[in-house]
């Protein structure tokens, strides 16, 4: 979901079929990783809900579309420790994502 706001914010011509692309991706993405690498993230993303949360004054899921893209694009320049860098981490392989779809070669599978 943040990596879909991160999208809808830095690049507003993606559709919602490649948000939701992005989300699958990073998701897989983050799955992937070495568990204690994947610990680590999901704590940094636990507290970046957080944050989240506190900033949309309720339930970050439920904030309209905009709002969340408006909402995530302060996240990455956080300099909260951890919160930040799942920002950056988030947009960073959201961004990778939607470059290697719209350009033909599958997200994750360079050389």
């Amino acid at each position: 979901m943040v990596a879909a706001a991160f999208v809808a914010h830095d690049v507003p011509d993606s559709t919602p079929a490649e948000r939701a692309e992005v989300a699958r991706y990073v998701d897989d993405t983050v799955g992937s990783m070495p568990d204690v690498m994947r610990a680590g993230v999901r704590v940094a993303g636990l507290a970046a809900f957080g944050v989240l949360s506190i900033w949309a004054r309720g339930r970050f899921d439920r904030v309209d579309e905009g709002r969340r893209a408006e909402l995530a694009s302060r996240l990455g320049g956080l300099a909260l420790p951890g919160v930040g860098e799942f920002g950056r981490l988030t947009r960073g392989l959201g961004l990778a994502c939607l470059y290697e779809r719209r350009h033909g070669a599958p997200a994750g599978g360079g050389a």
